[in-house]
Order: structure tokens, then C-alpha cells, then sequence
């Protein structure tokens, strides 16, 4: 069946001798846990206990919302499972690692599975409902699959609004896990794949399993709007997901500058602390997220427009940099060419390197560079010389291809000193008084920080 359980971080209490006045982060294998006010957390399980909980009582489910940027509002929410003694938690964590001992999870699982079902039938709630299930009891959810369809047709629910999450990090067996997802999907489940980016992820399996909504994982997530590394990632996932078509969505979001640095790189669902904890299923259909949707799309358009400025800048700067250097070429290419492009190089504090190929590609000069350019390291970055090819280089492709206009790159790794640069080219024809026949393209690296 289906467990509403996940990896997170959990904060807790801690009693000292002064009262309950210490709270301390720890890791939790199976799910957010969010306290309201000071609790003890139950962590060993007796059978008695567990009897208890078997027996539905003080057992419930939360919902954490994911909300939608560009449509202002919740689409869908996770399920979480709740469960007490007397009034005091217990561990998840716990609970189903006893479980998981007596071979009891598929019990569990499907206690769980039906309570979060009845909430969300008693919430009349119309949104996507978001369910984990459980690596260990793949077989037993192809074997039962027929159980999980009954349970969610009786209570009129259509198959379509719940979203089975696979959490892959825990998944060993690639082909049994494309074949239960297939098997779900054809019944009109959808599927997300969970955790994708931390550290046991395979991106195989998003190609294999083409899973309606990737989940990227917190440890992506923290701290993006500093981690340009963090960035390219996540953009490069949101990509994959928009040719492939599945949805991205960002989990654990805290921090407005963490959505936004998202929104930035192609993402429009969230679900995190940010927009809302978990809150009890009953409370779900009150939550109104529009303030806070406003709010991150003006920021990121504030954002965007500075960005746009900015770059727009910068290119006009460099290129009349780089039109003083085509001049140079076009008046003093070959003789004295050198001479007069170390002075250039030396007066330009963000010119990293100047090279010049001809019009099949092939690079005539040395790749000369400023002296204050500074190599990552030459064992894996070194520049191409004199008779390399660039013939599969877009800036000569486009220089070739667009004549009379400048090529201007994105921000990219240079090959040539591992530094962050862009590049810009163009295609010219020598002066007559240059003495020399035929057409070049220019190119330069300029650094990036």
C-alpha cells in the first residue's frame, strides 16, 4: 500500500535541568515533523504501544501544501502522517522501523493510506494529492495493486488527483521500478519521482521512469540564490523536465530568495516552510497563498529588469571594447598586430584572451593572453593554439553564419583557464592596407565573476 512518510529535518525539544528550553535540528528517515508547542518524542516502540497505534487511536495526517507561483494558489498537498500517545509524538522514524521488524509495514501503510483518502474525501478537497510510497514494499504493491484501486474508486475519488512519490534515492532495482511505475500510470496514477539530486540519485531513472513531476531535494535547494553550481544544476533539471514533459518542483523552499532564485531557474511549484508546514488536513482548504505568490513574482521581476540592465551594460561595454580591438586587426593585422594588442590587453582589465581564426575555423595566431589572467588549473584547462580547429564552436559557427553582427555567448567555463568567461566574435574582411587577402573572425574571452 502507501506510506506518507519521507526524509527531513526534525526540531526538538530538549528538557534540561532549567525546563524545555533547548532545541536541537535532527535527521528524520522518514518525514517532517513540526511541533506547535513542547513535546516529548516517543522513540521506542513496545508492542503494546504499537497495538495502540494499530488500533487508529490518536493516529492522523497532516497536509503540507504545494503551491503554484504563476497560478497564485495550492495545486496539490503532501499527506503526513501524525501519530501520538497520551499526548505525546511518536516518532515516525520509529514506528515504521518496528514495523518494518515484526513485518508489519504493509498494516501500517494501510491505515495510513486510508485515513489520508478519508481526509481528503471529508476536506471535499480538489487538489492533487501527494503520497509516498515505500521502497521496501514494491512487490507488495504490484502484487495488490487491485487493493489500493479499490479503496480510492469506492470513495469516488478520481485517479487522477493522487500522485504516487518515489522516493529513488532508497530504489535499487531499476527495472522493478519502471515496471510499477508503468503499471500505476496505466491505471491513471500520476508519479512523481522524490529526492531527485541528493546524494544516492540516478538521473537515469528520470529518463527511464518519464515521471509526470520531479521533486528536487533540499539539499539542492538550501541556499541556491548563493551557489551558482546549485543554480545550473536545478536549471538544467528544470530543462530536462519541460523536454521531457514533467513539472518541476522544489522541495524544502525557507528563504523568499531561495523561490525566487528557483522561479529564475525555470520552477513554479513549491512545497516548504516558506508557504506553510504541514497543518491539518481540515485546514487545508482555508490556506490563500496569493500574498505571498504576489509578493515573489514582483520581487523576481524587480529582479529580472535590474539583471536585464545590468547585462545590457555590460554587452554594450564590451562590445566597443571589442570593436577597438576588430579595428586593430582590420588596420595592423599581420606586422604589428602583436605589439599593439599586448598594450590593448594590458589597458582592458576584463579582457581575458584574444585569438583569431580564419574562415574554415583554424586558428591562426596564439591564444594571447592579459597578464593578470589566472588559471584554475592547466593539468585539466589549457588554450588552443595555432592550427586548432573551432569549427564546432558556435561562435565561429554563428560569426561565420551571421556576418555583419557580434556574437555574444552566455556565461560558460573557458576551456582554455577554467575561469567563468564570455565570449564574443565576429567575422570581418581585412583592409586593403593590411596587406593581406581573405576573412577572419575575431574572438575574445572576457572574464566572468
Amino acid at each position: 500500500m502507501i506510506l506518507f512518510t519521507d526524509l527531513c529535518y526534525l526540531t526538538l525539544t530538549v528538557p534540561t535541568a532549567s525546563g524545555y528550553n533547548y532545541q536541537t535540528t535532527a535527521f528524520s528517515g522518514r518525514m517532517p515533523i513540526f511541533f506547535a508547542k513542547e513535546v516529548f518524542m516517543i522513540d521506542h516502540i513496545t508492542p503494546k504501544l504499537f497495538s495502540y497505534v494499530l488500533d487508529k487511536q490518536e493516529l492522523d495526517v497532516h497536509y503540507q501544501p504545494i503551491v503554484s507561483v504563476s497560478k497564485r494558489s495550492v495545486i496539490g498537498f503532501e499527506s503526513l502522517l501524525r501519530t501520538y500517545f497520551q499526548g505525546e509524538f511518536i516518532s515516525p522514524v520509529a514506528l515504521f522501523d518496528y514495523a518494518a521488524k515484526t513485518q508489519n509495514v504493509h498494516i501500517l501503510d494501510s491505515i495510513c493510506q486510508t485515513l489520508a483518502l478519508r481526509r481528503y474525501v471529508e476536506g471535499n478537497h480538489n487538489k492533487l494529492l501527494f503520497i509516498n510510497m515505500e521502497s521496501s514494499l514494491i512487490d507488495y504493491y504490484m502484487k495488490n495493486m487491485s487493493l489500493i484501486k479499490n479503496i480510492i474508486d469506492k470513495m469516488n475519488i478520481p485517479r487522477g488527483k493522487i500522485v504516487l512519490e518515489i522516493n529513488e534515492k532508497r530504489t535499487e532495482n531499476n527495472e522493478q521500478l519502471i515496471e510499477l511505475v508503468n503499471m500505476y500510470r496505466d491505471e491513471g496514477f500520476l508519479i512523481a519521482l522524490d529526492d531527485v539530486g541528493a546524494g544516492h540519485s540516478n538521473m537515469n531513472r528520470i529518463v527511464f521512469a518519464k515521471p509526470d513531476i520531479i521533486k528536487i531535494d533540499r539539499s539542492v535547494i538550501m541556499n541556491i540564490d548563493q551557489n551558482y553550481y546549485k543554480q545550473e544544476v536545478l536549471r538544467s533539471l528544470s530543462e530536462l523536465g519541460q523536454k521531457i514533459g514533467s513539472i518541476t518542483l522544489a522541495e524544502g523552499v525557507e528563504r523568499e530568495e531561495e523561490v525566487i532564485t528557483c522561479v529564475d531557474c525555470g520552477v513554479d511549484w513549491f512545497q516548504g516552510f516558506y508557504f506553510s508546514k504541514a497543518i491539518p488536513a481540515m485546514q487545508m482548504s482555508i490556506q490563500n497563498y496569493q500574498a505571498k505568490c504576489n509578493s515573489i513574482s514582483e520581487q523576481y521581476q524587480k529582479k529580472t529588469i535590474q539583471y536585464m540592465r545590468d547585462l545590457s551594460i555590460m554587452v554594450q561595454r564590451r562590445k566597443l571594447s571589442f570593436n577597438k580591438l576588430i579595428q586593430m586587426v582590420m588596420d595592423y593585422y599581420p606586422l604589428h598586430f602583436e605589439d599593439f594588442l599586448s598594450d590593448y590587453l594590458n589597458g582592458t582589465a576584463d579582457l581575458e584572451c584574444v585569438y583569431i581564426l580564419d574562415e574554415n575555423g583554424i586558428q591562426i595566431t596564439e591564444t594571447m593572453f592579459n597578464p593578470a589572467s589566472k588559471f584554475r588549473n592547466q593539468e585539466m584547462f589549457s588554450p588552443m593554439g595555432k592550427g586548432d580547429s573551432h569549427i564546432s564552436k558556435p561562435f565561429f559557427n554563428y560569426a561565420i553564419h551571421n556576418r555583419s553582427n557580434i556574437y555574444v555567448s552566455t556565461k560558460y567555463v573557458s576551456l582554455a583557464t577554467g575561469n567563468y568567461c564570455q565570449t564574443l566574435s565576429k567575422h570581418i574582411v581585412l583592409s586593403a592596407k593590411s596587406g593581406e587577402n581573405g576573412t577572419l573572425v575575431v574572438c575574445a574571452d572576457y572574464s566572468m565573476t
